[in-house]
């Protein structure tokens, strides 16, 4: 018998074999080195899409910077574009006077540039000083303009008031209103405020007989007729009653901001029998 090398109660612990699907111990820096490309490629992946990802933010941080909208009071918007224009008509002005004195511009001498001691000449012979006196002159005319056609249409205004008035009746009375063309005449009465026809309807008369209708008017801020209805006449006639209605309908008064919205007046046709 061959002796056995193994103790009693002891068994031989058997060769483990190197199969391929065997599990390894896992060792991160062999698992590096093996993958290295690719690890590169996504980190590089990754920095490419954070640097696209700030850009973008930053230039759309500032489109929407650049397209900001600002709100401005309506107030201060309306003066500024009074200002513009004030200042674009200034322009124009200047232009105009230039354009003018061109001829003239040609034999400007230093006379101006000797009081100062120095010349400052654009290429149109004008120095600084000459610019900035026609410039203060324009706005002086734009000014009187202004004024003159301020006192004009308030000269029309009071015309027309006169015109109403018969001619002839205090400035501080009502303007009771009198306008007589052909054969019929036309009368108004609307106060508190006192407001000014600017333009009495004469109707064509065609009906048969004369008599006086009084119509009440309803008159709105903007001195238009809103309502007409009759108020009394001394002839109950329908053809006179109607063609008073319908003239009342078509006359206007002048604005007023401070009436009430509805104003009650009455206006009144006598008319002349044919």
């Amino acid at each position: 018998m061959n002796e056995s090398n193994n103790k009693p109660g002891q068994h031989k612990e058997r060769e483990r074999l190197n199969l391929p699907f065997r599990q390894r111990k896992f060792d991160l820096g062999r698992w590096v080195y093996a993958h290295h490309k690719a690890l590169l490629a996504t980190v590089i992946l990754y920095l490419v899409m954070a640097i696209s990802f700030v850009t973008v933010r930053i230039v759309l941080e500032k489109q929407q910077h650049d397209s900001e909208i600002y709100y401005f009071d309506p107030e201060e918007f309306e003066r500024l574009q009074e200002e513009l224009e004030r200042a674009q008509e200034l322009n124009r002005m200047l232009n105009e006077m230039q354009e003018s004195q061109e001829p003239v511009q040609n034999s400007v001498s230093n006379e101006n540039a000797a009081d100062t001691g120095e010349e400052f000449r654009n290429d149109k012979g004008l120095d600084a000083r000459e610019i900035f006196d026609r410039a203060e002159a324009a706005q002086q005319a734009m000014r009187d303009n202004r004024s003159r056609q301020q006192k004009g249409e308030q000269e029309i205004q009071d015309m027309i008031d006169n015109h109403n008035r018969g001619g002839g009746e205090d400035d501080n009375k009502e303007p009771a209103s009198s306008r007589v063309e052909g054969n019929v005449m036309v009368s108004y009465s609307l106060s508190a405020p006192v407001r000014n026809a600017v333009y009495l309807y004469k109707p064509a008369y065609k009906c048969q007989g004369g008599g006086t209708v009084v119509v009440e008017i309803t008159v709105n801020r903007n001195g238009d007729v809103t309502a007409a209805s009759v108020k009394s006449t001394t002839r109950n006639d329908y053809c006179m009653t109607t063609t008073a209605v319908d003239a009342a309908l078509q006359s206007r008064f002048n604005i007023d901001s401070s009436a009430p919205e509805k104003q009650i007046g009455t206006i009144t046709y006598q008319f002349v029998a044919q």
